[in-house]
């Protein structure tokens, strides 16, 4: 659904740039630097299945990660007067897989459990439009709505002392996912070339469905069953080298 409104959208750009004369279209290309933060909560599900019986419990850990990675794009634009109408693709890769370590507690304390948790972006692929205004000859101002697939790896380890219990649990899973992003941001010419410009922009990206997995461990006593889940949201600042054509 979200992907047929922005191909209409497209549309309706398109015969808007072409039922009036005095619209001029160009293509551009740019690359672009990039600071991600990700920003969500692991809810990890802990139950036994063997011997001796306790509660479920139930424990949350926030993940706030950070880092840079650049990325590049292409598209076609169309001004008139003081307005801006636009399409891009795009592709990012950000450097923010920060592994996160922590233990916790089963809820009757009686094991204690040595967590090793990270989400991986191997790549943001968008489609999105813009739209933006021209507020004087050098600066423009602009909103952005776009769709992207990710790429996303997740993956868990959950284990105590090796000496004391020599078992353990890791899982992994690839996938990928769809997110809306929404951004805003400014563009300027540089003084050297009018055809090469600066871009100033902020994204947020919103949380897709959750991440799932789970697992379980046969030790002959406590079995313990994992279930792990996240939703983190994205938001990226990026600064970019535009040239028209």
């Amino acid at each position: 659904m979200i992907m047929r409104k922005l191909v209409l959208c497209l549309f309706g750009l398109f015969l808007m740039a072409n039922a009036h004369a005095d619209w001029e279209g160009n293509a551009l290309v740019g690359i672009s630097g990039d600071y991600a933060r990700y920003d969500g909560t692991y809810n990890i599900g802990l139950y036994y299945t063997g011997r001796p019986i306790f509660p479920k419990t139930d424990y949350q850990d926030r993940q706030r990660n950070t880092g840079f990675g650049g990325g590049l794009l292409v598209g076609y634009q169309f001004s008139c007067n003081d307005w801006l109408l636009g399409a891009e693709l795009s592709a990012d890769w950000v450097d923010a897989d920060k592994e996160r370590v922590f233990v916790f507690t089963d809820l009757s304390n009686f094991l204690s459990w040595n967590s090793q948790l990270q989400t991986r972006n191997k790549g943001f692929y968008g489609l999105s439009t813009r739209v933006g205004y021209q507020m004087a000859p050098f600066f423009l101002s602009y909103l952005r709505l776009g769709i992207e697939a990710v790429h996303q790896e997740f993956s868990a380890v959950f284990q105590r002392a090796p000496n004391v219990y020599p078992f353990g649990l890791k899982l992994k899973e690839d996938l990928w996912r769809n997110h809306v992003y929404v951004g805003v941001g400014a563009e300027f010419p540089l003084p050297s070339s009018c055809h090469i410009q600066l871009r100033l922009e902020y994204n947020y990206h919103f949380p897709s469905g959750d991440l799932q997995e789970g697992g379980k461990i046969v030790d002959g006593n406590a079995n313990p069953v994992f279930a792990l889940s996240a939703r983190p949201a994205i938001d990226m600042g990026k600064v970019s080298l535009i040239w028209n054509f």
